[in-house]
C-alpha cells in the first residue's frame, strides 16, 4: 500500500530536516519508496515545540479526510534532526502496519472471447449475483499515547566559563564562573559562584594596590526558546592589598550587586549546551581604596559581566 504524506514543521524550530530529507529516512526504514500524493491514505508527521522538547504528532486519515487515529511522540532533546530520525522510525512502521492489514484484490478479467490456435474457446461465466459492496481495508489505530516521564521537563544543570568584568578594579578584570541549576517547564533556579583573578594597579611613583572579588550569586530566571532571562544577586567580598608602600595593609570589603542577567543558549547534542551571558548590575555598597591618604580608585556604580559558558544537563 501507498500512502500520502503531509509533512508540517512548527516554524519555532530549528535545524529540522527538510521534507525531501524527511521522505529519504522513512524510505530507509521501510526499504521502499511507500509514497504517492495521489494515495488514498494520507500521514501528516507534525513537528512541534512544548516547554522546551520537541513532541510529535503522526495522525492518518481517510480519503473522506477523516481521523483514523494518531501517535503521539515526545522526546527530552532539543536536537531536531536527532528526534526526526525517530518520528521517521514510527512512520514507517504504521506504513509496514498499513501493509499487512491491506486486502489483496485481484485484477479484473476481460469476459469477452480469446483465441487458442486461432479458434475461439468460450470462458465459462458464472451466474450473476446480487452486487457486493467492498468495503475500504480497515486501519490499525493505534491508542493515542505520549512518550514522556516525569522527568522529561524537570532538569538538572552545571555550568562553568571565564567571564569579564568591568567595575570590579580600575582596569577590566578576568575570572570565571560555575553553577548549579534546577530548570522545570520555563523557569529555573541557580545558585553559583563568581571570582576574579587578582588585579593590580599602580601609580607612577611604582606605588598601587592589588584587589580580586570573590562572591556567590542567586539568580531566577524564566526561558522562552534558547533565551533566558534572570534578575540576579551577587553577594560577595572584595579583597585589596597595598603594593610598593611603606606600611603594607590588606583590607576587606563586603559587596552586594544586584541586577539583571540575559542570556543565549545552543545545545550541542543531548546534554550538552554552550551559551553567551551578560550581567547589568548596581552596586549597593560604594567604597575607595586609599593609598598614603588619598584615594586612588572608587567602586562605580554600576558594573558589567559578560562571558561564555559550557553546561551539562541531566
Amino acid at each position: 500500500m501507498r500512502v500520502a504524506l503531509q509533512y508540517d514543521v512548527d516554524s519555532a524550530l530549528s535545524n529540522c530536516p527538510s521534507e525531501g530529507e524527511f521522505r529519504h529516512r522513512v524510505i530507509d526504514e521501510v526499504g521502499r519508496n511507500p509514497f504517492d500524493d495521489n494515495a488514498a491514505i494520507r500521514i501528516i508527521a507534525h513537528f512541534g515545540e512544548s516547554s522546551g522538547e520537541i513532541v510529535g504528532r503522526i495522525e492518518w486519515k481517510s480519503p473522506s479526510g477523516a481521523s483514523l487515529g494518531e501517535r503521539q511522540l515526545a522526546l527530552q532533546t532539543q536536537d531536531c534532526g536527532e528526534f526526526s530520525q525517530k518520528m521517521a522510525f514510527a512512520v514507517a512502521v504504521q506504513i509496514q502496519l498499513l501493509n499487512l492489514s491491506a486486502p489483496t484484490v485481484p485484477h479484473e478479467l476481460n469476459t469477452g472471447d480469446s483465441m487458442s490456435n486461432g479458434k475461439p474457446i468460450a470462458i465459462p461465466t458464472k451466474p450473476a449475483s446480487s452486487p457486493k459492496t467492498l468495503e475500504s481495508p480497515k486501519v490499525p489505530v493505534t491508542p493515542t499515547r505520549t512518550v514522556s516521564h516525569a522527568s522529561a521537563r524537570t532538569r538538572v544543570m552545571f555550568g562553568f566559563g571565564p567571564l569579564l568584568a568591568a567595575g570590579w578594579s580600575p582596569a577590566s578584570s578576568v575570572g570565571v564562573e560555575g553553577y548549579g541549576a534546577v530548570k522545570h517547564d520555563s523557569f529555573s533556579m541557580a545558585l553559583g559562584f563568581k571570582a576574579s583573578l587578582p588585579n593590580t594597579y599602580r601609580r607612577t611613583d611604582g606605588s598601587g594596590f592589588e584587589s580580586r572579588v570573590a562572591m556567590l550569586s542567586l539568580a531566577p530566571c524564566g526561558h522562552i526558546d534558547r533565551v533566558a532571562a534572570c534578575g540576579v544577586v551577587n553577594v560577595g567580598t572584595m579583597y585589596v592589598r597595598g603594593l610598593g608602600v611603606d606600611v603594607v595593609r590588606s583590607a576587606s570589603g563586603l559587596v552586594v550587586q544586584p541586577g539583571l542577567r540575559l542570556s543565549l543558549s545552543q545545545p550541542v547534542g543531548r546534554h550538552f549546551a554552550c551559551a553567551v551571558f551578560g550581567e547589568f548590575l548596581g552596586n549597593t555598597r560604594r567604597w575607595a581604596v586609599r593609598l598614603d591618604k588619598e584615594d586612588v580608585w572608587s567602586a562605580p556604580r554600576a558594573v558589567y559581566l559578560g562571558g561564555v559558558s559550557a553546561s551539562l544537563s541531566f
